[in-house]
């Protein structure tokens, strides 16, 4: 059987002219990466017998890679013929992507490739030995673009449950942002109310979306607690006033609470609220027990005494319609 014939082309990965062989795979000599074995027929370039009784055995020396203006060196009969300008596919139609980190030119042959992926913003780096498999090349670069799309789907991720800078994390209110507690809410963010003023009191609370569950959807906005300085915002003086109300607001990137509010006019007789024996979960069961609040389905929830009428919890719901009000001292509805 005659030997077959290395033939000449342009290599998928860097471009230059090159040598590729029907049987195995053939490092580059100006980037060192392997080209996969050539998929069948052979190309037998002009000039060349068919069969290859005169085909190389090893490939063909090739120009010195880096050295400018010098082309690799032709065989004999090959006269200046052009290089082969369609990509070589590898078995099972894959092509061999080029991977980040591309070989410096003048890479010796038979030194390892060194190719690397970008994994959730960090580049994960790999080596591959001149001359591997078509296989183990394919091996490798699946590897990387499974890492790549893990390392999306992490910082993606990520990024929904970063905190953004200047607000509290949920962490150090020990929260859970997929399970927020109504009623440890107004708690939660009192070590910070104080630290703001030393006289900082809970005021008011507005949740948009109270769950069926019993916890809060902060995702969507609308999640706000209010304190106020006792003493601040009942001061003569505006510019006192102009820093009297801190509004805490829970949404997907933290508790926001750094925008200033204060008292338009002095405020009278204001005093810390009760503490109230009928939470906000206890609340949501009355709800789906009484008056038809199902799984899926939220209400608002919210307490201002500006507005209030008593010291009650109200609720408004579009499914069902509701519009009822919860005493703090027994849960009863509050006429």
């Amino acid at each position: 059987m005659q030997p077959q014939s290395y033939v000449q082309i342009q290599c998928p990965m860097c471009g230059a002219a090159a040598w590729g062989h029907p049987s195995q795979a053939v490092p580059c000599g100006t980037c060192g990466r392997p080209i996969a074995a050539l998929a069948p027929p052979t190309y037998v370039p002009p000039g060349m017998p068919q069969g290859g009784a005169q085909g190389w055995q090893q490939p063909p020396p090739i120009a010195q890679a880096g050295q400018a203006g010098q082309a690799p060196a032709q065989p004999p009969g090959m006269g200046n013929m052009q290089p082969i300008a369609t990509q070589q596919p590898a078995p099972g139609g894959f092509h061999q992507p080029a991977a980040q980190g591309t070989p410096a030119a003048g890479q010796a042959k038979g030194e390892a490739v060194k190719m690397s992926f970008n994994v959730g913003g960090f580049n994960v780096p790999f080596k591959l030995k001149a001359g591997a498999s078509t296989a183990k090349i394919i091996g490798v670069v699946v590897i990387g673009v499974v890492l790549t799309v893990v390392g999306v789907i992490v910082k993606t991720q990520m990024g929904k449950n970063k905190t953004a800078k200047g607000n509290l994390s949920y962490s150090s209110l020990s929260m859970d942002p997929k399970k927020v507690d109504p009623d440890a809410m107004i708690t939660a963010v009192g070590d910070a109310a104080r630290k703001w003023k030393k006289d900082a009191i809970w005021w008011s609370i507005n949740l948009q979306k109270v769950k069926a569950d019993g916890t809060v959807d902060v995702t969507g906005g609308g999640a706000q607690v209010v304190y106020i300085s006792q003493d601040d915002v009942q001061s003569k003086v505006k510019k006192t006033r102009d820093d009297s109300v801190k509004k805490f607001n829970f949404g997907p990137a933290g508790v926001d609470h750094k925008q200033v509010w204060g008292a338009t006019d002095p405020w009278e007789g204001v005093s810390a609220h009760e503490t109230p024996q009928c939470s906000i979960k206890q609340v949501i069961e009355l709800l789906k027990k009484d008056h038809g609040l199902a799984d899926g389905k939220a209400v608002r929830v919210t307490f201002d005494p500006q507005f209030a009428k008593a010291y009650a919890w109200r609720v408004i719901g579009e499914d069902p319609k509701l519009d009822l009000s919860f005493s703090w001292a027994d849960c009863s509805i509050v006429p």
